[in-house]
């Protein structure tokens, strides 16, 4: 460890553990901050091309490959993984889904890709759909609501552990309701209309 200042003998110092959210916290320090500004929630590629695409795994790994490849993707890539989509988005305390994810929902649901056809984000009702199935599909991992949660953190018989584990998927759930709040949301321009010939 190593001070920002000099310290006096004597004086109490304080630690921090960095902004990390509750799910980090409580894994790796055994504590929770309720509430905490710094929580995410995680949606893992997998759950997103599961949820809104019907292509092979060959297809999705190819996919990837291309969008690495144009730097589109790298932010989400970790030390080991090579052609698989174990990787995953991260939706801030805002709710904010970040735009990286929505390129990932288009490209894999877009017809073909290329590097040649990598599509613009257009905020699309396809789109919009999308987005919300995939939330819809994270929302659906918990066995409980947020008001199912809330109802438990008012007990005062609750074991300490099991109080910091519902902090930490409240947390998620909040957020992900936020996320969902945003998308539903959007302004979303009617579809072309068809020019009869």
């Amino acid at each position: 460890m190593r001070s920002i200042r000099t310290i006096s003998k004597g004086e109490q110092i304080y630690n921090t553990y960095g902004n990390l959210p509750n799910s980090d916290l409580l894994r790796r320090y055994g504590y929770v901050i309720p509430s905490s500004r710094d929580d995410i929630v995680e949606i893992p590629c997998e759950m997103i091309v599961d949820t809104i695409s019907s292509l092979s795994k060959d297809q999705v790994r190819r996919r990837i490959d291309i969008l690495d490849e144009e730097g589109i993707f790298e932010e989400y890539s970790s030390q080991n993984y090579r052609s698989n989509y174990y990787r995953a988005f991260e939706i801030p305390y805002s709710g904010k889904v970040p735009e990286e994810m929505y390129l990932f929902c288009v490209a894999m649901m877009a017809e073909e890709l290329d590097t040649t056809t990598i599509p613009e984000v257009e905020k699309t009702e396809q789109l919009r759909m999308a987005v919300l199935d995939v939330l819809g599909a994270r929302l659906a991992k918990y066995e409980t609501s947020i008001e199912d949660d809330e109802g438990l953190l008012l007990r005062t018989d609750l074991p300490l552990r099991k109080r910091m584990a519902i902090e930490v998927r409240l947390g998620e759930k909040r957020i992900i309701r936020k996320a969902v709040d945003r998308v539903e949301a959007w302004d979303v321009p009617p579809p072309p209309k068809r020019v009869k010939t």
